[in-house]
């Protein structure tokens, strides 16, 4: 199976040396032009509006290891069972004993 290499980036990462890099290296570039630009490169609207699931993704990791670090502030010989009780809202927390 063939995979295309493809790099999706925001308005930021719009300049000509960085497209002229990716077509060096042969990845396609899904990089929207900023809105001054006057010669507008196409890009894949549909693949660039995926992006927000890998800054979804990135964000929760982020949110995950924030929460582990507060825990071990505040108790630093929590459980597995505390942890699995804070990612998942639903289950009681575990009984101190």
């Amino acid at each position: 199976m063939f995979f295309r290499r493809t790099v999706i980036g925001d308005r930021g990462y719009d300049s000509n040396r960085i497209r002229r890099s990716l077509v060096e290296r042969n990845i396609t570039g899904c990089i929207p032009s900023r809105k001054s630009r006057k010669s507008k490169p196409s890009y894949n609207w549909h693949l660039y509006k995926k992006r927000h699931l890998i800054e979804n993704m990135f964000a929760k990791l982020k949110r995950l290891a924030t929460c582990c670090d507060q825990i071990r502030l505040v108790r630093p010989a929590a459980s597995p069972g505390t942890l699995v009780s804070i990612m998942n809202p639903l289950t009681s927390p575990p009984e101190s004993g």
